[in-house]
């Protein structure tokens, strides 16, 4: 994570580095809620801090982090002899004949990029004195479509505590969030429209899909006091109630 300080974008001096992790500077303010970030000042800094996580320069070219984490996952479960089959199959259409194509608009056609993985609200820090923010808690920070961390923050208007996924930004919140976002990446804010706000509903179907399991997992594994099978099913669950604009659709070519 380093080179995110390099890049201005990480708020917080790296201070130790390890082959696997870092210890950073505190970030002074407060954790966001689910009413924060729908606030318009709030919700800018975010659009801009996010599309210059994006801008930073990237040379690998590496298999998304959405299949090399839905597949890890995938085979953890399988060791706990969990039936997922028809979760299995979905990744398999979802790596070899959707992915490839579901971006079919050039500017944002393969748009791999550095992404955060997991900017729920309380991952981003506020600070009200100096009027900035950010980011924490970079565990899943990998190569990614840029458009599945979008979709995945929008998700996550959902909040920790007491998760509603019945939230979720208006269209017209999508569009103001994006053209803040595109300005910032300077890229073309024509293309932002309702078949762009739909390609992002699309991306938040596997955003669930991949916290689904993570839970899933969680709740064999972790000694916190939190209903991990509770939220896993909601997450799957709200995955299904997606699924058919992601599988279904292109599978019968529908748009």
């Amino acid at each position: 994570m380093r080179v995110t300080s390099e890049y201005s974008v990480f708020s917080q001096r790296v201070l130790i580095q390890f082959n696997n992790g870092i210890i950073y500077e505190y970030a002074s303010g407060k954790a966001c809620s689910r009413e924060d970030v729908r606030k318009e000042n709030i919700s800018r800094l975010i659009a801009t801090k996010l599309a210059q996580f994006h801008n930073i320069p990237n040379q690998k070219l590496e298999k998304p982090y959405i299949i090399i984490v839905l597949r890890r996952f995938i085979q953890i479960l399988n060791e706990c002899a969990l039936d997922l089959s028809s979760i299995r199959s979905d990744i398999d259409i979802i790596e070899e004949r959707i992915l490839p194509h579901l971006i079919s608009n050039p500017e944002m056609n393969k748009d791999l990029v550095l992404c955060h993985n997991d900017l729920l609200v309380k991952n981003i820090i506020y600070n009200e004195k100096t009027q900035s923010l950010s980011f924490v808690d970079f565990e899943y920070t990998h190569i990614n479509y840029a458009l599945f961390d979008i979709a995945n923050h929008f998700v996550e208007y959902a909040g920790v505590d007491n998760a509603d996924f019945t939230i979720y930004p208006t269209r017209d919140e999508q569009k103001k969030w994006l053209a803040i976002y595109f300005q910032v990446r300077g890229m073309n804010q024509q293309i932002i429209d309702d078949n762009l706000c739909h390609l992002i509903d699309k991306f938040s179907a596997l955003a669930h899909l991949m916290w689904g399991l993570w839970a899933l997992i969680q709740a064999r594994i972790s000694q916190l006091d939190f209903d991990y099978v509770n939220y896993a099913n909601m997450r799957i669950d709200s995955y299904k109630k997606l699924r058919p604009i992601v599988i279904i659709c292109f599978l019968f070519n529908f748009t």
